[in-house]
């Protein structure tokens, strides 16, 4: 994340302001689900799963093994990642 984009997560922490940040989330999950409904198969959900997650949320870290995991597998831990940031 960059300087501004802490400092603005911040700010909202510091004022109670969790349903923003909630919303927030919720919304880049959603738009991280996508990948099941536009692309044609698991490889290209799981690329853009990854690129919108990796876009919302832009200090995460992906495992250096990543490129290895096959595609079941990367699809469970994207597919964790977005209920988790749905269900709160």
């Amino acid at each position: 994340m960059t300087i501004e984009e802490q400092n603005r997560y911040m700010d909202l922490l510091n004022k109670k302001e969790f349903e923003t940040i909630n919303k927030q989330f919720a919304s880049i999950g959603m738009i991280a689900k996508l990948g099941g409904i536009l692309t044609k198969d698991k490889t290209e959900s799981n690329d853009w799963k990854k690129r919108m997650l990796s876009a919302g949320l832009p200090g995460l870290d992906v495992p250096a093994d990543w490129d290895q995991l096959n595609e079941s597998e990367k699809e469970n831990r994207l597919n964790n990642v977005i209920n988790e940031l749905s269900n709160k």
